[in-house]
């Protein structure tokens, strides 16, 4: 036990299903102060049971409410209770491994830019800024003269704009198929480049890249086992929840309710 409320005990059992139920953040900001959340327990059990005296889960829109808060608490815990039940086996993580090892591959980059600005800006102060035909024609001149990695490094020495990756000979980081960053159509010129490529000019919102692709290699499969884990679970939540949808028994009866149109406010 404890405490007690209006001398009824309150026991761990009665606490810990209370804070299991706000989720880990809540129960561990709910501990820090013991007597307020006891203070604030004892509050709430006393305004529900007077709520329940008055009859509010019997009125309107109470009532609705309550169903409406237990449809999506019961919601949420089939979902998440499927989840848990699928059955995902190493032998399934290394099958998808095996046969989706282009997901898996990454790509080291090295990388140079160039930037541009509007032909207004560059036309005013064509000794400081380039418009977009000049940047590019640029890069294209860079990429014909390159080809080397030392010759790259070079170029980057010279002619990128991007600090950052200047400072590191060029270097540019790992990416991975797998990645949301860079977009999709930058991502398909990447993996489709083999070790020690450069890229053609590669425009971007305000400037061209150039990348180099210092090596292409494939994640191991320890490195990314947890991820397939995950994936296969999530593709498994998906095929049982299309499996639901496809098994709905619906008969439209009322033409009228479903050709009606959508209401708007005025």
């Amino acid at each position: 036990m404890i405490a007690t409320l209006d001398g009824q005990k309150l026991t761990y059992g009665e606490l810990e299903s209370y804070l299991e139920a706000l989720g880990p953040q809540m129960k561990a900001a709910a501990l820090s102060s013991r007597h307020d959340l006891i203070r604030q327990y004892a509050l709430q059990k006393k305004i529900v049971e007077l709520a329940e005296k008055d009859k509010l889960d019997q009125m309107s829109p109470y009532k609705e409410a309550l169903e409406l808060s237990r449809r999506v608490v019961l919601i949420e815990g089939e979902i998440n209770y499927k989840a848990l039940h699928f059955l995902v086996t190493p032998e399934d993580q290394k099958k998808y491994y095996d046969t989706h090892k282009a997901r898996y591959t990454e790509v080291k980059l090295q990388a140079l830019y160039l930037g541009f600005t509007s032909d207004e800006v560059a036309k005013e102060n064509p000794k400081k800024y380039r418009n977009e035909a000049q940047a590019k024609a640029l890069a294209a001149n860079i990429r014909s003269e390159v080809k080397t990695q030392a010759d790259f490094v070079k170029a980057v020495a010279r002619y990128s704009e991007d600090e950052t990756s200047k400072e590191n000979k060029g270097e540019f980081g790992v990416v991975h198929a797998s990645d949301t960053v860079p977009s999709e159509d930058v991502k398909k010129i990447i993996f489709a480049m083999k070790a020690g490529d450069i890229s053609d000019p590669i425009k971007q919102q305000n400037g061209f890249y150039l990348f180099r692709a210092d090596t292409v290699g494939l994640r191991p499969y320890a490195e990314v086992k947890d991820e397939i884990y995950t994936e296969l679970k999530n593709q498994l939540s998906r095929e049982w929840m299309d499996g639901l949808q496809k098994n709905l028994n619906i008969k439209e009866e009322n033409a009228q309710f479903f050709n009606a149109p959508a209401s708007s406010k005025k």
